[in-house]
């Protein structure tokens, strides 16, 4: 920002929505509906009743006589992609590096090395008599055939999903945790896994009837965490899902509901978080893809036993996709 332009106003107008209450001056401009379509009106031109715009819109197509009028859904449009995503970031770089300090032994000092590759001259002394290598290298050296690139594709968003709604990661290792009943969703996570990372889990099943699914791997375990947060309050979904097909969304919100969600009886899907952050991007999402949505929030009374502690007082939040929307429904 280089520079801020300020001008007096005589007047603030409110505007209530659902989605909260913005404050604008009167010239600002927003998009309403209109009789079939979409109007920028001046924030003094509103009225009551205006509709602020949203995603998804079901809109009339034109008329055809003898025909009953057509309508179609306008949501986001996203383009075709392509990529991969590296699994500890900036080992490329790590890498060069060592291979750089450990060419140039005998030929410079130690000291120009460090300064020519950003570490320091101990650094460069302990590469180069064999003392130890890189952190980073040294990590991807027992991750026991960890890929250092990875394809994003459905899959590997399915597998982010169960992550969000069921996994854990430490500086140690990965885990998902899923209930000990749900044999479909534990070989469908470790067949994901087995594909897209190459590695096997050690498995525990516990008392309380559940199925820890466990990688020990701290660059895996970083990756989901970059990828999509980690602890119950804090999770959120992946940042290139803003920029990713439908097919690719709805595999993550899948992975997602299959291990928070469930149908409703009379047909709808219901997915809670304690994260408001990934209800509130979970709700976004859906309407860029054409899926409209509803969301609760709910409060939760303490007392509640698990593993003989009493849990604390809560809230949580429920994304509602009705019946004629339902992206699963078979």
């Amino acid at each position: 920002v280089s520079g801020v332009y300020r001008h007096r106003v005589t007047a603030i107008y409110e505007i209530r929505y659902t989605g909260g209450v913005l404050h604008a001056t009167g010239d600002h401009s927003v998009f309403i509906r209109r009789h079939g379509g979409i109007a920028t009106t001046a924030v003094r031109d509103l009225k009551p009743g205006d509709v602020l715009v949203s995603l998804p819109y079901k809109a009339r197509q034109e008329f055809v006589a003898g025909q009953r009028t057509s309508h179609h859904v306008r949501a986001h449009r996203f383009a075709e992609v392509s990529q991969t995503l590296a699994v500890a970031p900036g080992l490329d770089d790590v890498r060069t590096a060592y291979d750089f300090a450990i060419a140039q032994r005998g030929a410079q000092s130690q000291a120009a090395i460090a300064t020519a590759i950003g570490v320091s001259q101990a650094t460069v002394g302990h590469w180069q008599r064999g003392i130890h290598r890189p952190r980073e290298l040294a990590a991807m050296s027992w991750a026991h055939g960890l890929p250092e690139h990875v394809s994003v594709t459905p899959a590997l968003m399915k597998v982010l999903g169960f992550y969000t709604a069921e996994g854990r990661a430490t500086d140690y290792y990965l885990q998902f945790v899923f209930g000990a009943h749900e044999t479909p969703l534990h070989e469908e996570c470790m067949a994901l896994m087995r594909d897209i990372f190459c590695l096997e889990p050690s498995l525990e099943e516990t008392p309380d009837h559940t199925l820890r699914i466990t990688y020990h791997s701290a660059p895996l375990g970083a990756f989901f965490v970059r990828q999509c947060g980690t602890g119950s309050h804090a999770k959120h979904v992946p940042d290139m899902l803003w920029d990713l097909p439908t097919d690719y969304f709805l595999a993550y919100l899948e992975g997602e509901a299959l291990g928070d969600g469930y149908t409703t009886r009379d047909g709808k899907l219901s997915v809670s978080s304690v994260s408001q952050r990934l209800i509130r991007e979970l709700t976004w999402l859906c309407a860029m893809h054409g899926i409209g949505v509803g969301v609760r929030h709910g409060a939760q009374l303490g007392g509640r036993m698990i593993k003989q502690t009493p849990l604390p007082d809560g809230e949580y939040w429920n994304l509602i996709i009705g019946k004629t929307a339902h992206p699963f429904q078979r």
